[in-house]
């Protein structure tokens, strides 16, 4: 619930009310559903979620893996986690449909030259 004029007074006073508010959340089974149905969520979101369904990514349970690979791409989380997971799935992951997949997103986060895509860490070392 964000108020309104009765709270704050008058509109200027929300908006500073609302400037200095910061959205602060857990990962939860809702947030993933919403994840996968809604993908682009915004930078904070991304943060959250990106971290969350490449941990899902890694598990064994393959059913919901095309889903959380299309959120990834939607909110276009193109992190060094999100790369390393894609990569590995790409490489290991159980079926061709699925490894498939995995280099698709690649493709779409990182370019068609994500093969020599070097982590932010490495190239800040160089």
């Amino acid at each position: 619930e964000l108020g309104d004029e009765s709270e704050h007074g008058s509109f200027e006073n929300f908006r500073a009310h609302i400037k200095q508010s910061k959205l602060t959340a857990k990962w939860d089974d809702a947030r993933e559903l919403a994840a996968i149905a809604l993908g682009a969520m915004g930078p904070e979101v991304a943060e959250t979620a990106a971290p969350a369904l490449c941990a899902r990514l890694r598990g064994d349970d393959i059913r919901q893996h095309f889903e959380y690979m299309r959120a990834l791409c939607r909110m276009q989380a193109d992190t060094d986690e999100v790369f390393d997971t894609l990569r590995h799935v790409s490489e290991h992951g159980r079926t061709d449909p699925l490894r498939e997949a995995a280099k698709e997103a690649l493709v779409i986060l990182f370019g068609q030259d994500w093969q020599n895509w070097e982590p932010a860490e490495v190239a800040e070392n160089e």
